[in-house]
């Protein structure tokens, strides 16, 4: 028998102490949820096939359970075991069954045997325990199937690799830090692309899309602490990843947000939406098949290789320390902050209050970067203060961006032919909706800029360059 666990990429589950068990052939094929408090949950899933979504499992408990730390990233294997698994049920005197008892040997690795108690019989099942645990050869069990399973498995949790930034050490020289900085985001990009390209889901676009802008931001803010041929030679290879990557996310936002915008009509009916529904998906399998042809080129797999290789034979020892770079990067990106904000009015024309927004994009990437040179708590309170403004400027650009986007949209579809006339009512009722959460993300910014400006703050950035560790 063949037994395999779940998890998405990013191993949520395994984060959020669940372990997903898929075992059986195809018509008899079943998953068995293990919540952190040891209860199961089991669903049928005939024909099963992964990568799995949610939404494809039987609605019921086990989805339920699923949903909120799972989506919307797909389900894929992480370990698979073969051996034998038995059931036996423990009964009273009185014939009823009070526990069942699963003896599992897998042909590698010690077996286990699993307790599970009835509702009502906890009791009885903890005795059994006592009992069993009594028997020679039998010890308490110190981990699960699951870990033995990932002991032996191609991918572990700890080796999984995101677009974190490593630990710095103040005294490192600048130049070998930035590699390092940006040797982390060409792993994620690397590690990412064969998900983007398959379509498992749409997280792996996202993460690799982070990847790709904190790269560009890093070369861009502290980029003249490395060698300068380095920028000439792959800024411009990443500014074209950035560009290409763009159009499916934006398509991906739209189609991700989309029950949400249908359920926030008053005046049309949600389902007169779908037709816009339908447009998105159209073009966004246009967009994609462009995608995948940039990604399956012979410039992203040379960027792939001549990118990592130039950042490993990073040495130069000569410059000033990373602590020495990252003080001066933050104070003027603060200052930039301040002086662009402080220009800021309910009355600013966009393009002010969208200068601002990528200044505070900048300054938070840099502190993003620069976390573990900081003080943690002004850290934690600074970042916590930035992040609450840029929400404001986000909902200001992203109800602007939409709106426009939304009309281009519904223009493209009536050049079609192919609009339904409450459809292009239904689009004009959500552009509507876009332009209010822009006038009200306005209103609310100006109040927002205050307690940013404060001078708490700026003594808070003065802890963090001042006191860099």
């Amino acid at each position: 028998m063949s037994r395999t666990w779940l998890d998405t990429f990013d191993w949520r589950l395994y984060a959020a102490g669940l372990a997903l068990e898929w075992a059986g052939d195809d018509a008899a094929a079943a998953l068995t949820l293990r919540l952190p408090d040891g209860r199961l949950l089991r669903a049928a899933v005939p024909g099963l096939s992964p990568p799995v979504h949610v939404a494809d499992l039987p609605a019921g408990p086990l989805r339920d359970a699923l949903a909120g730390p799972v989506w919307p990233r797909a389900l894929l294997p992480v370990a698979t075991v073969t051996g034998s698994v038995a059931e036996n049920r423990v009964r009273n005197r009185d014939e009823k069954t009070v526990a069942r008892v699963l003896i599992d040997r897998p042909d590698t690795g010690a077996g286990w045997i699993a307790v599970s108690p009835l509702r009502g019989y906890e009791g009885a099942a903890a005795r059994i325990a006592r009992r069993l645990s009594r028997v020679d050869g039998i010890v308490a069990a110190t981990g699960t199937p699951y870990d033995d399973a990932l002991a032996v498995a191609d991918r572990s949790p700890n080796g999984y690799r995101t677009s974190a930034v490593p630990k710095l050490q103040p005294e490192t020289p600048a130049t070998v830090a930035i590699a390092a900085i940006l040797g982390n985001f060409a792993a994620a990009m690397y590690d990412n692309a064969p998900g983007v390209i398959d379509a498992i889901d749409t997280e792996f676009l996202h993460d690799f899309r982070v990847a790709v802008r904190r790269t560009r931001s890093v070369l861009k803010l502290t980029g003249d602490a490395m060698q300068p041929d380095l920028i000439d030679r792959f800024g411009a290879e990443f500014r074209w990843l950035g560009d290409l990557t763009t159009p499916v996310r934006d398509l991906d936002v739209y189609l991700l947000g989309f029950p949400d915008m249908a359920a926030g009509l008053t005046s049309a009916d949600p389902r007169d939406l779908e037709p816009f529904r339908v447009f998105l998906r159209r073009h966004r399998a246009t967009e994609r098949r462009r995608l995948v042809r940039g990604l399956r080129s012979r410039r992203f797999q040379r960027l792939m290789t001549e990118w990592p290789a130039e950042l490993a034979a990073v040495q130069d020892d000569s410059g000033p320390a990373i602590a020495d770079v990252a003080r001066r990067r933050v104070e003027l990106a603060f200052r930039r902050v301040i002086k662009h904000g402080e220009r800021i009015t309910a009355d600013s024309p966009g393009d002010m209050v969208h200068a601002l927004r990528k200044r505070c994009k900048e300054l938070r990437y840099l502190l993003e970067v620069f976390r573990s040179l900081h003080e943690p708590t002004a850290h934690r309170r600074l970042v916590a203060e930035l992040k609450k403004l840029q929400d404001c400027l986000g909902d200001f650009q992203d109800g602007e961006v939409q709106r426009e986007a939304v009309r281009a949209f519904a223009a493209a579809m009536m050049d079609e032919g192919r609009v339904p006339a409450p459809t292009v009512l239904a689009m004009g009722e959500l552009a509507a909706q876009l332009d209010a959460r822009q006038l009200r993300a306005r209103a609310e910014l100006v109040g927002r800029l205050g307690p940013f400006l404060s001078q708490k703050n700026r003594a808070r950035i003065a802890t963090l360059t001042g006191e860099s560790r």
